[in-house]
């Protein structure tokens, strides 16, 4: 499956060029992301509930680069979270709502896969810990507002599948080890 996803899903980010008519283009760099930079360990950090029932915060920061969605914060969450975030993906409906004072695609974790050696993702395939129905961290009333219909069961089970964590283990922890794409061997 690696060496498929490796061959067949192609990935780039939007370069100055490609929005040359955009008037804000001199934001974007000048080549795609995965030229630019690579790690060694990565952290992509969902924005679960659970993650309040561990306490990841140090564990996160020490990766090399932490990817985070949305608009979920830190401030205050820092001893679950951590408090680095160097790259966030935006749902292309967060520009239409209000976030708060900071900032999921399906290909999120495969972007990763691209960047990194090793990635580390955080209760997106939850633990058996979480039994509330809260669903965001950085939220204390129960339930899913109209904006939270996106159901996540088939981006689980692509990480699922791609897991080097044993069942027991993310059932415990929520957290999930994929190997990157660059220590993919293909014949």
């Amino acid at each position: 499956m690696l060496c498929n996803l490796k061959k067949k899903v192609p990935f780039s980010t939007i370069t100055r060029k490609q929005a040359s008519k955009d008037k804000n283009n001199g934001v974007l760099p000048e080549e795609s992301l995965e030229k630019l930079v690579h790690f060694n360990s990565c952290a992509v950090v969902s924005s679960s509930h659970a993650l309040r029932l561990h306490t990841y915060g140090r564990e996160i920061d020490s990766h090399d680069a932490v990817l985070r969605f949305n608009c979920a914060p830190t401030h205050t969450f820092e001893q679950f979270v951590g408090k680095r975030t160097d790259i966030r993906l935006i749902n292309t409906l967060i520009p239409h709502r209000k976030c708060g004072e900071e900032f999921w695609s399906e290909n999120s974790v495969v972007m990763m896969m691209h960047l990194c050696d090793w990635v580390h993702v955080y209760e997106f395939v939850p633990s058996n810990r979480d039994n509330t129905t809260l669903i965001y961290y950085f939220a204390e009333t129960a339930g899913r507002s109209p904006h939270d219909l996106h159901s996540y069961n088939q981006e689980r089970t692509y990480v699922k599948t791609l897991s080097l964590t044993p069942d027991e283990v993310i059932n415990d922890t929520g957290v999930v080890l994929i190997q990157g794409l660059s220590q993919t061997r293909c014949g």
